[in-house]
């Protein structure tokens, strides 16, 4: 175009225009006149270009918009990428501090409760044997009582009859429901302490094979083969196996209530003929007859009693109740005053330890 221009201006010179004259004629022909085709060609093409430039231009500043905003954009990215991977980090920096806390304390709490669940479990299997053993004795002499009554009295006394009748099914029933609990109560702890032993710690599991190893002696049949089972040593299998299910023979163990019905001592109530009290030997070793103990019947329940003898055979204690009742311990069942009081301080002090815990570990 601009040549254009100056070929028109060189031809308005020619005619006699001046120069400024003529350029100025010839830019407003060129660029304003429709007569010159080629000029007016050549604007057109120079209004698409000016068009595409200021599209490019557009195109160019949006793509230059964007490019920056993805930039903005990764760089918070980022930022909020390392924010979140610190706040996980910590939080879990946090949960690992309060899981091991957590662990420690459950640890603490298990090999402290532990012992304590395995002396129970002896006193309540002694319970329930006790209570067969009661029962059993009782049965045979209802049955006693009802072969007499119907060697006297033959059908004239059906209201008795059935009285006896009715004492020996209460008393078999006891027997049954005692077998059950008992076995009930081997299954579930089984259960418990085999879940224990996978997700305790190993100085847990090793307080619990050791509280089994020194206690397995102490109580009988499918409770025997659990303690057995979780024993350190792993020693009485054998023995254990073969006296699977046995009852052993009757003797007086620690009782679940001091009410409970037993046989009242010599001195209050005369004897049966049939009944021969062997005369008390002098206690050996660490209690003597007189001593006051205390009788550790559950968690929280202490008897008083005193000590009257000690049975060899038994390797037990015979003690008096403040009821009149007479029963045969064992040692280890059996609490001076000073152990007593020092039982009650620990209870007093893992109940406030389970206090500012918070939540606690259930004992299993």
């Amino acid at each position: 175009m601009q040549e254009m221009v100056q070929t028109r201006r060189a031809e308005y010179v020619a005619e006699g225009v001046s120069a400024s004259a003529a350029l100025i004629r010839a830019q407003t022909a060129v660029f304003t006149g429709q007569m010159d085709v080629g000029a007016v060609s050549a604007r057109e093409q120079h209004a698409t270009a000016e068009r595409a430039a200021e599209q490019a231009k557009t195109e160019w500043e949006g793509a230059t918009a964007a490019d920056a905003f993805g930039i903005a954009v990764q760089a918070l990215l980022r930022h909020v990428v390392g924010l979140r991977q610190d706040t996980m980090m910590r939080a879990m920096r946090e949960l690992d501090a309060t899981a091991t806390e957590a662990s420690r304390y459950s640890s603490h709490q298990l090999k402290a409760l532990l012992p304590r669940l395995v002396e129970e479990l002896v006193v309540f299997d002694s319970a329930l044997i006790q209570r067969v053993q009661h029962s059993t004795k009782e049965v045979e002499k209802e049955k006693v009582r009802l072969n007499e009554h119907d060697a006297v009295m033959g059908s004239s006394a059906p209201t008795r009859r059935k009285n006896i009748e009715e004492t020996i099914d209460e008393f078999e029933n006891a027997v049954k429901l005692a077998r059950e609990l008992m076995e009930s109560t081997a299954t579930e702890q089984l259960r418990l302490w085999t879940m224990l032993k996978e997700v305790a710690t190993t100085d847990v599991v090793h307080v619990l094979e050791v509280e089994c190893d020194s206690h397995w002696k102490l109580v009988d049949g499918l409770m025997r083969d659990v303690f057995v089972q979780f024993a350190h040593s792993q020693t009485p299998v054998v023995e254990a196996v073969e006296e699977k299910h046995q009852i052993p023979a009757p003797v007086q163990a620690v009782p679940t209530s001091p009410l409970a019905e037993v046989q009242p001592p010599a001195s209050l109530v005369e004897a049966p003929a049939a009944t021969v009290v062997p005369a008390p030997v002098p206690v050996p070793g660490k209690y003597k007859e007189g001593d006051t103990m205390y009788t550790r019947i559950n968690e929280n329940a202490f008897y008083p009693c005193q000590v009257i003898a000690y049975v060899p055979n038994e390797n037990k204690y015979s003690v008096l109740y403040e009821d009149g009742a007479i029963y045969n311990v064992s040692e280890n069942h059996l609490f001076t005053e000073e152990e007593y009081v020092q039982i009650l301080r620990q209870m007093e002090q893992l109940e406030g330890d389970e206090e500012k815990g918070g939540s606690g570990c259930v004992v299993m």
